[in-house]
């Protein structure tokens, strides 16, 4: 999984980043290991804090108000607090 930097280019793929982790030495493509899936938070001195962990395999995420809602691969929901 690649980090998309400020300027619009591709960051290290070694670099935590994104929403799963993924089993070194897996070919493309494969979807990330079951939970391991985080929501992350840029705080407004620009650190990255966790919101929630233990997603498994987040495809989609809609903010409503105060209010994360993660789809995982398998179609559950999961809501999750931001305020």
């Amino acid at each position: 999984m690649f980090e998309v930097l400020g300027d619009g280019g591709l960051g290290d793929p070694e670099a935590p980043s994104g929403l799963g982790y993924f089993t070194p030495g897996r070919t493309t493509g494969p979807p990330a290991d079951p939970d391991t899936g985080v929501l992350m938070r840029v705080a407004e001195d620009g650190s990255v804090l966790p919101v929630a962990t233990g997603l498994d395999r987040p495809t989609s995420l809609e903010v409503q108000g105060d209010t994360a809602y993660v789809v995982g691969l398998d179609g559950e929901v999961v809501a999750v607090d931001l305020g």
